[in-house]
């Protein structure tokens, strides 16, 4: 089956909703606020389905002045840089990964 475009983006949505709900149901601390960054913040939808979706206070870091595309810069420098060191990017502890993972090959 063949989604068209708009299915399939509002699909993808749905799953990353999912994805977070999952992970804020399956985390040892009770979480109050989700504090949203990086791109995903400049889709609207996805941050109405995010509100609508979970009984949780949902806030944009531009709320709490700090600026969301830095963060994500600096998140995917490091991730980059760890890679490049052949350094795991992944645990257990955190993904629930069954061994520390690297980022992958650069060729």
């Amino acid at each position: 089956m063949k989604l068209n475009y708009y299915d399939a983006c509002a699909s993808i949505v749905e799953f990353t909703v999912e994805c977070i709900r999952i992970g804020i149901a399956q985390s040892k601390y009770k979480i109050d606020n989700l504090i949203l960054m990086g791109g995903g913040v400049k889709n609207n939808y996805l941050i109405r389905r995010i509100k609508d979706k979970l009984n949780i206070n949902v806030l944009n870091a531009e709320e709490l002045g700090i600026d969301e595309d830095f963060i994500e810069a600096q998140a995917f420098a490091y991730l980059g840089i760890r890679c490049v060191k052949k350094l795991s990017i992944t645990f257990p502890q955190t993904t629930g990964a069954n061994r520390p993972v690297s980022g992958g090959k650069i060729i």
